[in-house]
């Protein structure tokens, strides 16, 4: 994270956005020639998943991403994930 400054905000921010229990982390990018301003990640504090993610640009404008009803370990078929090889590719084994 060597692009951005961190802290912690105040329970009271995470709580704010709806999640209980949760930590809210300010990102302020090191670099101000972005148009990002800050992000915000909420964080559950025992599970360790995000919750929520607004980010800020330099006109005040969020856009904000909620996560919720996350299944975090779902029974997969193995027939829901094919590869195919595009056309033309080599591969390379150096078995």
């Amino acid at each position: 994270m060597k692009d951005f400054r961190s802290r912690r905000l105040e329970d009271q921010e995470a709580a704010s956005r709806g999640a209980a229990g949760a930590v809210a982390i300010e990102l302020t990018p090191v670099r101000k020639r972005t148009e990002v301003d800050r992000v915000i990640l909420v964080i559950h504090e025992e599970r360790l998943l995000i919750r929520s993610l607004t980010v800020v640009n330099r006109e005040g404008d969020r856009m904000v991403l909620e996560l919720f009803d996350l299944d975090e370990d779902p029974e997969l078929a193995d027939t829901l994930f094919k590869f195919s090889l595009p056309p033309g590719v080599d591969v390379l084994s150096d078995r």
